[in-house]
């Protein structure tokens, strides 16, 4: 069975979940907020630091040491910056650091995940973020180079696989798009001048500022 891309209503759960956790909130709630926005891998996450960050770009060392820039959206910008006004401010140079100001390793970020995951009663892993990531793309249009780029993949195949489109996505586009194949009594199609572009998505809103 191929892995399941997280959905819009995970999302959804996960930043109310981690609303209610006080001082600790809005570090949760921009670790949520990179998984789905960026397509990042939680080691990357785990190991990006204050330098890394640049206006609307991250750089971050990916699989085989590779290093990369990441494009970060304006909600995501937010929501770091939230979080760093909070944060402590001595300790490591890390962005994710506990309440000693050390370093949290890729296992210390991914039982916090988790844990509002549990509290927001959803099945959740940062893999499915991921998916989620690559399906959002696809479906606002991107083709599949820029998408595996963006991914960081080397073989486009993984980027196929990482779309997974059903045929459900199929549907939903004769849906938005309003198609209809013939004309009505009255000589017009309802769907004839509708917008031709793709337009798959279900997630329109998701950069919504939060």
């Amino acid at each position: 069975m191929k892995p399941v891309a997280a959905a819009i209503e995970d999302y959804e759960a996960l930043i109310r979940a981690a609303d209610t956790y006080g001082y600790t909130s809005e570090r949760k709630r921009a670790e949520i907020e990179i998984l789905f926005k960026t397509g990042l891998r939680l080691a990357e996450m785990a190991s990006i630091t204050l330098d890394d960050i640049e206006g609307d770009t991250m750089t971050v060392v990916g699989k085989g040491q590779k290093i990369a820039k990441v494009f970060l959206p304006e909600s995501v910008q937010k929501a770091i910056d939230r979080y760093l006004k909070v944060r402590r401010s001595r300790g490591s140079n890390r962005v994710f650091i506990n309440s000693k100001g050390e370093a949290m390793t890729y296992d210390g970020i991914r039982r916090e995940i988790y844990k509002v995951a549990e509290k927001a009663g959803i099945k959740f892993s940062a893999h499915r973020a991921r998916r989620f990531y690559a399906r959002f793309l696809y479906k606002e249009g991107l083709d599949l180079e820029e998408i595996r780029l963006l991914m960081r993949h080397e073989k486009i195949d993984t980027t196929k696989d990482y779309i997974q489109m059903m045929q459900e996505d199929a549907i939903d586009v004769l849906r938005k798009r309003k198609i209809d194949f013939f004309e009505d009594e009255t000589g017009s199609n309802p769907g004839r001048h509708s917008r031709l572009g793709r337009d798959l998505n279900p997630c329109h809103g998701l950069d919504r500022p939060v």
